[in-house]
């Protein structure tokens, strides 16, 4: 699944450094609650979940009772986990993964694990 679209801001070792000397206050209301706060030229976490809905029924539609391996970001598995838990997206950050982890959900029919 492709990660949230930032902005250009993104790809450099030291983001977080510079993201908070650019934009202060503003990155730190993001980071506490991404859906409310939009990155500049970035993609806002509304455009994120319907993106990645629709990823998910296509493959609930197009590889019913396959195993399929998705790689993904940060912001792209929580919104994902989010959706297939039918929590909303002010409680994306519960489902937030560390760094390099591996997210397993099994879908079977409507439930869920």
């Amino acid at each position: 699944i492709k990660e949230c679209d930032w902005s250009s801001d993104v790809c450099s070792s030291d983001l977080e450094s510079r993201l908070l000397k650019k934009y202060g206050g503003k990155y730190l209301r993001w980071i506490k609650k991404p859906w409310l706060y939009l990155p500049p030229d970035g993609e806002s976490w509304e455009s994120l979940f319907k993106r990645t809905a629709s990823f998910i029924r296509e493959i609930k539609e197009k590889r019913r009772g396959e195993k399929v391996i998705v790689i993904g970001h940060k912001g792209s598995i929580a919104a994902a986990v989010t959706i297939l838990k039918g929590g909303k997206i002010s409680g994306v950050n519960k489902y937030l993964p560390g760094n390099c982890a591996i997210t397993r959900y099994r879908i079977r029919g409507e439930g869920h694990k």
